[in-house]
Formats: structure tokens, sequence, C-alpha cells
């Protein structure tokens, strides 16, 4: 049956209204109200910048990425690094036609990687079942930019429009205890923590965590479909306000499936009373 919006919409603002007054006091409205508050004050956490763990230390062309800026930034600095993998190839060739072509490509390569950029607002975008798929989140104001070199790939993922971290799948024909003993001899730190295949015997080592006050960094063994390993830096102060941000999406998503099933039942029966529709909204709350 067609919705006849002139008769419906104001039921629908009704059930909006109700979904909104029946969601559970933050706490945020808590501490307003006069709750009581936890009286001891925690320390900000000093933020650590240039990071012994920045991801540079492992790869030159990530040397101070952005993290915490967003999408200009990131191909501001991807421009830089281009040019500068370019600058030896340029003084080695004396023909001026071929420099300019090998200027063309880097811009054409430049080109490529920004038209990568993916916002995640529910649609198919193929990265549900990539490699990347446990770290994006639709409606949650996230994006993905995608740089592909040689058989490895580099993924920037955005929250709010912020870099907040690099997820790298690389080196398929390394060894993954080899790629962790380099990890940490690059970091000259052990990792703070080591996953196993077998954790009672510690035997076959499959993930390794490093962490500082700026990044953590996850170094994973190739698993399922995907043949490669993985490193991932996760810049730390951006975890409060993705968090956020994800809760948000999630509560705007459970109401907004239970307001499309009440307009259902509303089009169904049209004859319904709107107060006994508050009702059962406020005690399903």
């Amino acid at each position: 049956m067609a919705l006849n919006c002139r008769q419906s919409a104001p039921r629908a603002l009704v059930l909006v209204i109700a979904l909104t007054l029946a969601v559970p006091a933050t706490a945020q409205d808590k501490k307003k109200a006069g709750a009581p508050q936890d009286s001891a004050e925690v320390a900000p956490v000093e933020l650590v910048w240039p990071s012994p763990l920045d991801p540079g230390k492992f790869d030159l062309t990530y040397t101070l990425l952005p993290f915490g800026k967003d999408k200009a930034e990131l191909c501001l600095i991807l421009r830089q690094r281009f040019e500068q993998q370019l600058l030896p190839v340029l003084k080695a060739t004396l023909n001026p036609h071929q420099r300019d072509v090998l200027k063309a490509q880097m811009e054409r390569d430049l080109a490529a990687v920004k038209k990568t950029w993916t916002a995640f607002t529910g649609q198919d975008t193929g990265y549900g079942v990539s490699v990347i798929a446990e770290e994006i989140r639709h409606q949650a104001s996230e994006a993905v930019v995608k740089y592909m070199y040689r058989e490895n790939a580099a993924y920037f993922l955005f929250s709010g429009d912020a870099l907040w971290q690099l997820h790298l799948c690389v080196e398929a024909n390394t060894p993954f205890d080899e790629l962790a003993k380099r990890l940490t001899e690059v970091y000259e730190q052990a990792p703070n923590t080591l996953g196993y295949e077998n954790p009672e015997k510690k035997a076959g080592l499959i993930s390794a965590t490093w962490r500082d006050t700026t990044f953590e960094i996850t170094a994973r063994a190739p698993r399922g479909l995907f043949r490669c390993n993985t490193i991932r830096w996760v810049y730390l102060p951006a975890m409060e306000g993705i968090k956020i941000r994800r809760d948000a999406a999630a509560v705007l998503e459970k109401n907004g499936s239970e307001v499309n099933d009440l307009l259902r039942q509303v089009t169904q029966d049209p004859v319904s009373d709107v107060d006994n529709i508050m009702d059962k909204v406020l005690k399903d709350k």
C-alpha cells in the first residue's frame, strides 16, 4: 500500500519524538542533573610526537603522516613523497621529453589515489569483504583512501574527516615471525603482547602489538582468504571521537529501524490510535 504523505507525516513526527524522548539519559545529561560524579580526576595522557612508533620507521613513505588531519593534508604529503621518489630518476634522465613523461605519470598516479576516496554511507563498496572489513563502520562519518604499490596495498582510514589509521597489506612471501622480528628491531622495543595459534604452548606466532601514547601497532599473519601480512597503526587520540560517532550511528540505525517498523504498522492500519503507538514505543524502550 502506498504511503499517504499528507495524512501520515504527523504520525511519523510523533513517532520520532517519542523515540527521542525514550532514549536513556547520557552521562552528560546525568552530570547536568546533579548526579554524583567520581571525585578522582584522571590526568590527561601526554601525546608523544613524533612517536617512537611512527610508521615512517618501517617505510619512509609513511613518515609523519598527518594523523588527525583531513584528506587534503594526506594528499599533500603523498605528493611530496611521490616527488621525493621520482627525483633520483629525473636526475638520471637527460632527455627533457622523458622527464616530462615521468612527471605526467606521477600526476596520473596521484590522481588515481585521490579517486579511491570512498565514504561508507551504507552502500556496497566491496570493502565489506576486504582485509579492512573489521576496521570500518557505515553511517559513522568514515571513509578510506587506497594506495596500491607493487604487490602491496596501503589503506588510509578516516573518521570525522580526520586520518586515524594506516593499514598495510604487505610482504605476502615473508614468514610472519621474520616480519615480527624486523618490527621489533626497527622500533627497538619488544612487543607489548603476542598472539599464538596455540596459546598454551606459545606455538605458532600470529600477531604482535606495540603501543605508546600515540600509536598502537598491530601486526598479523595472513588469515582466511588474505595471503598478505598486515600491519596497522591506530592513532590513539582519535579513538574517543570514533567511539562517539560509532555509538551515535548505532543508535540512529536502531531507532530508524523501529520508526520504519512502526510506520509500516500505521500504513497497514490507517485507523490505529497514535496514542497507542506512542505507548508501544515507550513500553518497548
